[in-house]
Protein backbone atom coordinates (compact mmCIF):
# COMPACT_ATOMS: atom_id res chain seq x y z
CA UNK A 1 0.00 0.00 0.00
CA UNK A 2 1.21 3.41 -1.28
CA UNK A 3 0.15 6.79 0.87
CA UNK A 4 0.83 10.24 -0.20
CA UNK A 5 -0.42 13.43 1.72
CA UNK A 6 -0.03 17.18 1.15
CA UNK A 7 -1.00 19.76 3.60
CA UNK A 8 -2.18 23.14 3.36
CA UNK A 9 0.23 25.96 4.93
CA UNK A 10 -2.14 25.76 8.17
CA UNK A 11 -1.29 22.18 8.49
CA UNK A 12 -4.41 21.28 7.39
CA UNK A 13 -4.86 17.74 5.06
CA UNK A 14 -5.33 19.09 1.44
CA UNK A 15 -4.71 15.70 -0.27
CA UNK A 16 -4.42 11.94 0.87
CA UNK A 17 -3.45 9.55 -2.21
CA UNK A 18 -4.47 5.69 -0.99
CA UNK A 19 -2.94 2.81 -3.28
CA UNK A 20 -4.08 -0.61 -2.87
CA UNK A 21 -1.77 -2.96 -4.80
CA UNK A 22 -3.27 -6.09 -3.70
CA UNK A 23 -6.82 -5.01 -5.27
CA UNK A 24 -5.06 -2.30 -7.71
CA UNK A 25 -7.51 0.09 -6.93
CA UNK A 26 -6.67 4.02 -6.08
CA UNK A 27 -8.40 6.28 -3.63
CA UNK A 28 -7.85 10.06 -3.45
CA UNK A 29 -9.74 12.27 -0.75
CA UNK A 30 -9.14 15.80 -0.78
CA UNK A 31 -10.39 18.59 1.78
CA UNK A 32 -11.08 21.91 2.11
CA UNK A 33 -8.67 24.77 4.06
CA UNK A 34 -10.83 24.43 7.38
CA UNK A 35 -10.76 20.69 7.15
CA UNK A 36 -14.29 19.83 5.37
CA UNK A 37 -14.01 17.00 3.00
CA UNK A 38 -14.37 18.58 -0.14
CA UNK A 39 -14.54 14.93 -2.50
CA UNK A 40 -12.90 11.02 -2.36
CA UNK A 41 -13.07 9.07 -5.64
CA UNK A 42 -12.13 5.69 -6.28
CA UNK A 43 -10.91 4.28 -9.53
CA UNK A 44 -8.87 0.97 -10.50
CA UNK A 45 -5.17 1.62 -11.33
CA UNK A 46 -6.02 2.14 -14.76
CA UNK A 47 -8.14 4.61 -14.78
CA UNK A 48 -12.21 3.19 -14.65
CA UNK A 49 -13.98 5.12 -11.92
CA UNK A 50 -15.48 3.13 -9.20
CA UNK A 51 -17.20 5.90 -7.57
CA UNK A 52 -16.83 9.64 -6.56
CA UNK A 53 -18.08 11.82 -3.79
CA UNK A 54 -18.01 15.50 -3.42
CA UNK A 55 -19.34 18.04 -0.63
CA UNK A 56 -20.03 21.67 -0.10
CA UNK A 57 -17.54 23.29 1.85
CA UNK A 58 -21.14 23.30 4.64
CA UNK A 59 -20.68 20.13 4.75
CA UNK A 60 -23.91 18.70 2.21
CA UNK A 61 -23.54 15.95 -0.36
CA UNK A 62 -22.49 17.94 -3.64
CA UNK A 63 -21.96 15.00 -6.08
CA UNK A 64 -22.14 11.05 -6.28
CA UNK A 65 -20.77 9.28 -9.23
CA UNK A 66 -21.31 5.33 -8.85
CA UNK A 67 -19.92 2.81 -11.54
CA UNK A 68 -21.23 -0.67 -10.58
CA UNK A 69 -19.95 -2.41 -13.67
CA UNK A 70 -23.57 -2.44 -15.48
CA UNK A 71 -25.08 0.53 -13.48
CA UNK A 72 -24.04 4.12 -13.72
CA UNK A 73 -25.62 6.15 -11.39
CA UNK A 74 -25.25 9.83 -11.22
CA UNK A 75 -26.40 12.44 -8.35
CA UNK A 76 -25.97 16.13 -7.85
CA UNK A 77 -27.88 17.87 -4.63
CA UNK A 78 -27.83 21.78 -4.03
CA UNK A 79 -26.06 23.34 -1.42
CA UNK A 80 -29.59 23.07 1.12
CA UNK A 81 -29.47 19.08 0.70
CA UNK A 82 -32.20 19.18 -1.54
CA UNK A 83 -31.52 15.98 -4.59
CA UNK A 84 -31.34 18.53 -7.82
CA UNK A 85 -30.45 15.68 -10.52
CA UNK A 86 -30.90 11.52 -10.76
CA UNK A 87 -29.55 9.77 -13.66
CA UNK A 88 -29.29 5.84 -13.77
CA UNK A 89 -28.28 3.62 -16.55
CA UNK A 90 -28.24 0.17 -16.69
CA UNK A 91 -26.87 -1.72 -19.31
CA UNK A 92 -27.59 -5.06 -20.71
CA UNK A 93 -24.68 -5.96 -22.95
CA UNK A 94 -25.79 -9.47 -24.01
CA UNK A 95 -29.10 -7.65 -25.46
CA UNK A 96 -27.32 -4.54 -26.74
CA UNK A 97 -29.95 -2.55 -24.03
CA UNK A 98 -29.61 0.55 -22.25
CA UNK A 99 -31.95 2.00 -19.98
CA UNK A 100 -31.61 5.52 -18.89
CA UNK A 101 -33.98 7.39 -16.15
CA UNK A 102 -33.27 10.82 -15.83
CA UNK A 103 -35.53 12.96 -13.35
CA UNK A 104 -34.49 17.00 -12.09
CA UNK A 105 -35.82 18.30 -9.06
CA UNK A 106 -36.22 22.26 -7.93
CA UNK A 107 -34.59 23.40 -4.65
CA UNK A 108 -37.55 22.62 -3.00
CA UNK A 109 -37.76 19.37 -3.82
CA UNK A 110 -40.51 19.09 -6.17
CA UNK A 111 -40.05 17.15 -9.49
CA UNK A 112 -39.27 19.39 -12.15
CA UNK A 113 -38.11 16.87 -15.09
CA UNK A 114 -38.97 13.81 -15.11
CA UNK A 115 -37.70 10.88 -18.17
CA UNK A 116 -37.43 7.60 -18.52
CA UNK A 117 -36.68 6.43 -21.56
CA UNK A 118 -35.56 3.24 -23.40
CA UNK A 119 -33.15 2.37 -26.37
CA UNK A 120 -32.18 -0.38 -28.34
CA UNK A 121 -28.65 0.97 -28.44
CA UNK A 122 -26.87 3.81 -26.81
CA UNK A 123 -27.05 7.15 -28.84
CA UNK A 124 -23.47 8.59 -29.60
CA UNK A 125 -24.71 11.36 -27.39
CA UNK A 126 -25.22 8.83 -24.43
CA UNK A 127 -21.84 7.07 -25.33
CA UNK A 128 -19.44 10.27 -25.28
CA UNK A 129 -21.53 11.33 -22.20
CA UNK A 130 -20.55 8.50 -20.76
CA UNK A 131 -16.50 8.26 -21.51
CA UNK A 132 -16.53 12.07 -20.16
CA UNK A 133 -18.38 10.52 -16.67
CA UNK A 134 -15.97 7.43 -16.68
CA UNK A 135 -12.81 9.76 -16.61
CA UNK A 136 -10.73 10.34 -13.28
CA UNK A 137 -11.82 13.96 -12.04
CA UNK A 138 -8.81 15.58 -10.47
CA UNK A 139 -6.06 18.45 -11.84
CA UNK A 140 -2.57 18.29 -11.84
CA UNK A 141 -0.29 16.79 -8.86
CA UNK A 142 0.12 20.41 -7.04
CA UNK A 143 -3.61 21.21 -7.22
CA UNK A 144 -5.62 17.84 -6.73
CA UNK A 145 -8.83 19.17 -5.68
CA UNK A 146 -10.61 17.59 -7.61
CA UNK A 147 -12.79 18.85 -10.82
CA UNK A 148 -16.22 19.16 -9.57
CA UNK A 149 -17.01 22.03 -11.54
CA UNK A 150 -16.55 19.80 -14.71
CA UNK A 151 -18.68 17.45 -13.48
CA UNK A 152 -21.42 19.90 -12.73
CA UNK A 153 -21.28 21.54 -16.04
CA UNK A 154 -22.21 18.01 -17.46
CA UNK A 155 -25.09 17.31 -15.07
Amino acid sequence: MTIESTYYDNKQLKYRGVTDDDFIKVEETTWYENGQKHSNVTYTKTGNLLDLLSWYENGQLKYEVIDDLMDKTFKSWYENGQLKFSKVLIFDFSLVMILTSEEWFDEDGNSIKPLVKHRSKPSLEEELELMEFMEVFFKPEDDRILGSDFLYLHL
